[in-house]
């Protein structure tokens, strides 16, 4: 009798008998006692989350998903000749153990969890990330110091269109690979190097020639009236702006010149040394105003001119909608042109002293004098 009551017993456990820990939640019990878990969970009661997925830094195969000591490419399973799908616990449709089955050689860079550059929480779903790596599937590089927060940390693919419009990078890492774009008067790949002035080498014997740039205003008639601005580019690539400049006619030579060069000369932090300016009449009613930059080394940028009807941009081609300018006056048209282009030096220090990249400053070698040693001192020591 009690042998009879053990095996009921035992039957209704049978019967009874259920998936674990009932799929917790995230799956459905199936043939077998098996979880198929929702999307997003996974293991054999679905009780751990999936990471995020990204395009793989590196690749790897899935691994051996059915336990037969390899990694098949999707030609046979268990010597059963099929397309190499096999049930996992972390999706609903099947997967092959190497992905993609026809992938080429040196084909590369296809989904992974956490990009194949960091770990899964499986009680989070979040990924923790090796050094050197961030986002939620860890899916790009890291910018070294944060850009020590003198620059910004941008993608290859930004990096690639502002040097060349024409020429964009549309690879893999388009958006993957990061690099710190540095503030002017920084460098290095954290932009934590402070850069010293450049000037021309004083003891170099090769002939080199001034910038020389000519502002031309002109009216439709003779009422050449109005302000404009200039805006100049210094050897790190900053731009700078001057104040209003009020027009006055071509029969008052010597007004342009000397508003020209107190306006150029007044731009903050001695950008500018100093320039020549003269002034002369064009056509009925313009006036001609030539620049010469007969202290800043190196090639020279075109200034930029706006007026009040004119808004010239940085940028060709990027013209602004909607311009409002402060600037008073309807006059005048104002171009830029070069005339001669600079050739000067423009060395770290003048080739005349080491630059202490903590600071920015030179330090000058005997004889040497000035902020960019350009100068020779018999005093200085």
């Amino acid at each position: 009798m009690k042998l009879l009551v053990l095996i009921a017993l035992c039957g209704l456990l049978g019967a009874s008998a259920r998936c674990a820990n009932d799929c917790n939640g995230h799956g459905t019990c199936g043939a077998h006692d098996m979880c198929t878990c929702f999307q997003n969970w996974q293991s054999a009661d679905c009780s751990e989350r999936t990471c995020q997925f990204g395009l793989a830094f590196i690749d790897t195969p899935q691994g051996d998903l059915d336990g037969e000591n390899g990694v098949e490419k999707g030609t046979s399973i268990n010597g059963a000749a099929n397309s190499g799908l096999l049930p996992v616990q972390w999706s609903t449709a099947l997967q092959y153990e190497y992905y993609p089955t026809d992938a080429a050689d040196g084909e590369a860079h296809f989904y992974r969890e956490c990009s194949n550059k960091g770990h899964c929480d499986r009680k989070t779903g979040i990924c923790d990330c090796f050094d050197g790596y961030e986002g939620v599937a860890c899916e790009r590089t890291v910018c070294p110091n944060a850009c020590s927060g003198h620059g910004t940390c941008e993608s290859i693919a930004e990096l690639a269109l502002q040097a060349s419009s024409s020429n964009p990078h549309t690879l893999w890492d388009a958006d993957k690979t990061m690099a710190c774009k540095c503030d002017p008067e920084y460098s290095g790949p954290d932009c934590s190097l402070r850069e010293c002035p450049k000037g021309d080498d004083p003891l170099t014997t090769t002939d080199s020639n001034d910038a020389v740039q000519t502002i031309t205003l002109t009216a439709s008639a003779d009422d050449l009236t109005g302000q404009y601005k200039l805006t100049f580019t210094d050897q790190f690539g900053d731009k700078w702006t001057t104040v209003p400049i009020t027009v006055a006619k071509h029969a008052t030579l010597a007004t342009q010149a000397t508003a020209v060069k107190a306006a150029l000369e007044a731009l903050p932090n001695n950008r500018i040394e100093g320039v020549s300016v003269t002034q002369e009449a064009s056509g009925d009613n313009g006036v001609l105003i030539t620049v010469t930059f007969d202290k800043n080394s190196g090639v020279i940028p075109a200034l930029v001119c706006e007026t009040a009807v004119q808004n010239v941009p940085f940028a060709a081609g990027d013209a602004v909608t909607g311009f409002t300018s402060s600037l008073a006056g309807t006059s005048p048209t104002c171009t830029v042109a070069t005339s001669t282009a600079g050739n000067k030096e423009e060395a770290t220090c003048s080739n005349r002293g080491l630059c202490d990249y903590t600071t920015g400053l030179c330090k000058c070698f005997k004889g040497y004098t000035l902020d960019d040693c350009s100068a020779q001192n018999a005093l200085a020591y």
